[in-house]
């Protein structure tokens, strides 16, 4: 099957878009050992809708990964279905929120939908709570990684 990439909404300001910062693409990059080349932002793939593409090349052995990118600011739980949809187009895929942890949304995931929590892992969905602030001249996130997209490969090890 051919992944057809569309930009469906270029040139819209997006409030979500603030969750994919500097700070979150260097956290990805420091975690799974790797640099960020290209980033697309709001495209469809095969369809579906997906807020980012980041494609990063590891540093070890040279190889490129397409992490996909959902950003939630709320329905974590929404979010999560349409990760799990999306997640077979690529080699890793984040939901980005910036809900508090533990949210109640996150809580509820993992007792009430722990079959849905192993799928994650399995497919190597991962969640990133975000919290970007400004004080003075200082900027900066806290990032919370709730649930690693190699999760299934640091429970190998």
């Amino acid at each position: 099957m051919k992944i057809e990439e569309r930009n469906n909404w270029e040139g819209r300001e997006i409030m979500e878009d603030k969750l994919l910062n500097d700070d979150v693409i260097s956290y990805i990059e420091y975690f799974h050992d790797c640099k960020v080349f290209k980033i697309f932002r709001h495209f469809e793939v095969d369809g579906k809708e997906i807020d980012a593409i980041l494609y990063a090349r590891t540093k070890k052995r040279n190889l490129i990964r397409k992490i996909g990118i959902e950003l939630k600011e709320n329905n974590v739980l929404n979010a999560v279905y349409q990760a799990l949809e999306r997640s077979k187009y690529f080699n890793y895929f984040y939901i980005i929120t910036n809900v508090p942890f533990p949210a109640e949304e996150f809580r509820w995931l993992i007792i009430h939908y722990p079959d849905t929590l192993r799928k994650m892992v399995l497919n190597k969905v991962g969640i990133i709570s975000v919290f970007s602030y400004e004080k003075g001249f200082t900027k900066g996130s806290v990032i919370l990684n709730l649930l690693p997209a190699n999760l299934t490969k640091m429970l190998l090890k």
